[in-house]
């Protein structure tokens, strides 16, 4: 019986154990359900760590992926890590649709980012800062792998964001987040916000000229 067979994450090494773990935070943090699938199937040879499935509550097997951090040397190219996914296109229409979302939602097809979220306070806040702002409404982005904050700036500045918000360790202490304008008429202004008016704020400048 498959459900009396060694399951796959009882035999995971530290390091893969510690990712998993962290993994699962993230959702626990995003309040995102999920449920762990010990008979998930799909092609495992070249995944590397975490593979997921996502659906929605009438339509299942919506898309999947994984990371795939072998993948790109495998194939001649550079050492790196990634993540990609599959996704049924029609079928995701679909589950939209049965939501409400597209009728919902005012669908940006610019494709121009409102913020980037960087974040040197040491306990990892971007993952939610860059969730609520998204829940406001606003087109956000972050960097990851734990870069510099200078590497981080650099990466506002090339997303096109017009705005690079700023998480240090004194902003964590004081409860505020540094707002820098990148681009547009008030470039280079710089200023301080709460976070619980940051979304806010942020919406009064992406509307500036």
């Amino acid at each position: 019986m498959s459900a009396e067979a060694p399951k796959l994450r009882d035999a995971l090494c530290e390091d893969c154990r510690l990712h998993f773990a962290d993994v699962l935070g993230g959702l626990d943090r995003l309040a995102i359900a999920y449920e762990q699938d010990d008979h998930l199937v799909r092609g495992l040879d070249y995944y590397t760590r975490t593979t997921f499935e996502y659906g929605s509550d009438i339509l299942e097997g919506v898309g999947g992926g994984g990371r795939y951090d072998g993948l790109v040397a495998a194939l001649g190219g550079p050492e790196l890590s990634g993540v990609g996914f599959g996704a049924g296109i029609e079928r995701i229409l679909l589950a939209c649709d049965a939501d409400g979302v597209l009728s919902a939602r005012d669908l940006r097809l610019s494709g121009s980012l409102d913020a980037f979220v960087v974040d040197s306070s040491g306990v990892g806040l971007a993952l939610e800062l860059a969730h609520e702002l998204r829940g406001a409404g606003l087109a956000v982005d972050r960097a990851f792998d734990g870069r510099s904050m200078k590497a981080q700036l650099k990466a506002a500045d090339r997303s096109g964001a017009r705005v690079a918000c700023i998480l240090g360790p004194d902003d964590l202490a004081a409860g505020v987040v540094t707002i820098r304008v990148l681009r547009g008429s008030d470039a280079h202004l710089q200023e301080k916000v709460s976070r619980d008016g940051l979304a806010a704020r942020l919406g009064q400048i992406t509307r500036l000229p």
